[in-house]
């Protein structure tokens, strides 16, 4: 008997809230963007995956084998780019414009491969792999401030945070009465980010050269 199973899951989906080419006066209001990019609820998953595959003889042999692909590649934007901000926030020591990306994505997959013989020899494997690859970024680009008369006076936060999960399972097994039984797996987990912000240098009021994955000044 031989029994086999193959399960292939792939998201690429992108999120942007973004500003560009404009010219924004402010006059005690404020600019929010947020973009999220998230799992559909706490506790679940944004991909679950069951594969198994079995293989049963009575009389020879019998083989199972079980491939698990999991991937998600998303792209989290929150930025203002190429426009001139202008005029008075509501607050100028509070969050005048707000910038946040945001990305939680996790992953649930589980393998399970078994071969069973009555006689002859059995073989069972199980592969899984999954990744997350994703691009969280929270940026301004090409952004002035205003004239002189007009220079837009308020705060600033800056934020981009990625949080993921893996959970892979990848289960191979074999047996027989009389024969050989072989059994094997491999489950390869990785996550590679790139999570980043970039803050304006040298324009905003008060503005510092370096700061953390998240920064508020004003």
């Amino acid at each position: 008997g031989i029994g086999a199973a193959i399960a292939v899951n792939k998201i690429t989906d992108t999120t942007r809230a973004s500003v560009k080419n404009s010219s924004i006066s402010f006059s005690n209001g404020g600019l929010g963007l947020s973009a999220t990019s998230d799992n559909p609820g706490d506790g679940r998953a944004r991909i679950v995956s069951l594969a198994g595959a079995v293989g049963l003889s009575t009389g020879g042999n019998a083989a199972s084998g079980m491939l698990g692909v999991n991937q998600i590649a998303n792209t989290t934007e929150a930025y203002i780019s190429s426009s001139t901000l202008s005029g008075v926030t509501a607050s100028s020591t509070g969050t005048g414009v707000s910038l946040t990306a945001y990305d939680n994505s996790t992953i649930i997959a589980l393998g399970v491969a078994v071969a069973i013989s009555g006689k002859d020899s059995s073989g069972g494997a199980g592969i899984g792999y999954a990744d997350i690859q994703n691009k969280t970024r929270s940026y301004l680009s090409g952004v002035t401030i205003g004239s002189s008369g007009l220079r837009y006076t308020g705060g600033l936060t800056v934020s981009a945070k990625s949080k993921n999960l893996i959970v892979g399972i990848a289960v191979g097994g074999a047996g027989s009465t009389q024969g050989s039984s072989y059994a094997g797996n491999v489950s390869t987990n990785v996550i590679i980010n790139n999570t980043i912000i970039h803050p304006p240098k040298g324009l905003w009021p008060r503005c510092r050269s370096s700061f953390p994955a998240t920064t508020r000044f004003a």
